[in-house]
């Protein structure tokens, strides 16, 4: 494994600084999910608060965050008009759509109990309120998925940022959607961890060496719940975003989020996850045994992510979005995650992970530092680039076929839990580097 830095001068007393890992061979890869971290619920709210709300307050009116402890609730006190929901998230997320609203800019209830479970959760700090200018409610739910690389892997050589997550206000499209849920492909050995999304471009290692970019949706999968093997168009119909966001009333519907069956549900009508997709099928299903929903299709891949943009094509830099996103400023276009992604691909700077192969197709990650929200000193630290500078900066290192990690605050390479550069999230009073908590990372074995 070889790690070396690369400046850039972009003028004005300007710099980009670049780390570049490369490794052998892509059996080393492996995807890990990081220990969950209580702590990172309070640093999404902060996020929510000084980023998110703050920044766009117009758009918002009060935006409610709340998670979950380890604590027991009895599903049954909860009916669903959508059948049975089997994650206590999604339940009190229905629960509070359903019973608070907002009138005169004040959080109003319908029933008493719904009342009692929100000050329990706020007392608990487990709830959290983010203030926009708005007169309205959203709901956003945050998973037990969230946790820190630099304390879960520090032991590893190579620890990396992978997918994008589902985290803006807008990625919670459904009561199923919470903060947290891995979004596109994933793919180790032949098996398929993560189902495709959205028709984006994957980057594809087969088990013959070969290294290939291709778009992959779901309807190229089969997916298998309870021994069944369900395939689009011959026993079932998929539904996902943006292309549907109700699914069809009259049929059995199965909603599938983070692999799992979260919801049956024998009427159809179903909303739609941003972060998952629902198969609807003839077939009276009133339950299902084995929740833990597996993937096949893909056998021939060794090594396969589906996240942002690509950045080089067989030795071609990409000079435009090829993989659709929303667009923030387009309200009438389906929203989809990720929902905040950049809007202009050749202006906006932000903090980027390349991953790729080079023209002997193994492996190479390069992550470009990105200006700190806080305490950011020009000249010493890197401003970013925008997806048109990252597709330079991949031909520039000698990458062949390159895609986009997650970007922004998440991006980083820790080796033995360390960092060359410097994270972008930061204490708007110390300056310190803040880690952004995330669901999903990869690791290298030497």
């Amino acid at each position: 494994m070889e790690s070396t830095e690369k400046i850039y001068s972009i003028g004005e007393g300007k710099i980009q600084r670049v780390q570049i890992v490369k490794l052998e061979d892509f059996n080393q890869l492996h995807f890990v999910f990081p220990a969950y971290q209580f702590s990172s619920f309070a640093k999404i709210c902060a996020l929510y608060r000084d980023f998110i709300v703050r920044k766009y307050e117009m758009f918002f009116g009060k935006v409610v965050l709340f998670t979950l402890g380890e604590e027991e609730f009895s599903l049954e006190s909860f009916p669903s008009k959508y059948g049975e929901l089997q994650d206590p998230l999604n339940a009190i997320n229905l629960l509070f759509k359903d019973n608070i609203f907002v009138k005169d800019k004040e959080i109003c209830f319908k029933n008493e109990k719904v009342r009692a479970l929100f000050e329990k959760l706020k007392e608990e700090k487990k709830l959290f309120v983010a203030e926009g200018k708005r007169n309205g409610i959203r709901f956003v739910p945050v998973g037990r998925k969230l946790g820190y690389l630099s304390q879960s892997f520090f032991e590893q050589d190579l620890c990396v940022n992978a997918s994008f997550f589902t985290m803006d206000p807008l990625d919670c499209g459904s009561i199923f959607d919470y903060v947290g849920i891995p979004i596109g492909l994933m793919v180790e050995k032949g098996k398929i961890m993560n189902p495709p999304q959205y028709d984006r471009e994957a980057l594809l290692v087969k088990k013959d060496g070969s290294v290939t970019i291709e778009k992959v949706s779901l309807q190229q999968i089969q997916v298998k719940i309870d021994g069944v093997l369900y395939e689009d168009h011959r026993n079932c119909f998929y539904y996902e975003r943006p292309k549907r966001k109700k699914t069809p009333l009259g049929k059995t519907d199965l909603v599938i989020v983070n692999n799992k069956v979260v919801c049956i549900n024998p009427k159809g009508g179903t909303p739609v996850p941003c972060g998952g997709f629902v198969i609807q099928t003839e077939e009276k299903i009133s339950e299902v045994k084995d929740r833990k929903v597996s993937y096949h299709g893909l056998e021939d891949i060794l090594f396969g992510l589906q996240v942002g943009n690509s950045a080089i094509v067989n030795g071609i830099k990409t000079e435009k979005f090829l993989s659709p996103f929303y667009k923030f400023y387009k309200p009438w276009i389906p929203s989809y995650p990720p929902s905040m992604y950049p809007l202009n691909y050749e202006k906006d700077r932000a903090p980027r992970i390349l991953f790729g192969a080079d023209h002997n197709n193994k492996p190479m990650f390069a992550w470009i530092e990105g200006a700190g929200k806080f305490g950011h000193e020009a000249g010493k630290e890197g401003e970013g680039a925008s997806l048109k500078e990252a597709a330079e900066i991949a031909e520039d290192i000698g990458m062949m076929n390159a895609i986009h990690l997650d970007g922004g605050g998440s991006a980083q390479i820790l080796r033995k839990g360390k960092r060359s550069l410097k994270l972008s999230d930061r204490d708007a009073v110390s300056y310190a580097e803040a880690e952004r908590a995330i669901p999903v990372g990869i690791v290298a074995d030497q």
